[in-house]
């Protein structure tokens, strides 16, 4: 299988995580901000959540 035919790499588990820590802790979402993008996430929800969660940090 072509590598453009696999899906990309994805944990939805792990973009859950990443999302629920950053809401419940600011320090974690200070680390993750500097750390990750909207665009490392796979689901597009999530990144919306994470666009607006950097939005609202300035």
């Amino acid at each position: 299988m072509p590598d453009q035919d696999k899906p990309p790499p994805q944990c939805l588990d792990s973009e859950q995580a990443t999302l629920g820590a950053c809401l419940v802790d600011p320090q974690a979402a200070l680390i993750a901000l500097g750390i990750v993008g909207p665009e490392d996430f796979y689901r597009e929800a999530h990144r919306l959540v994470f666009a607006a969660m950097k939005q609202a940090a300035g």
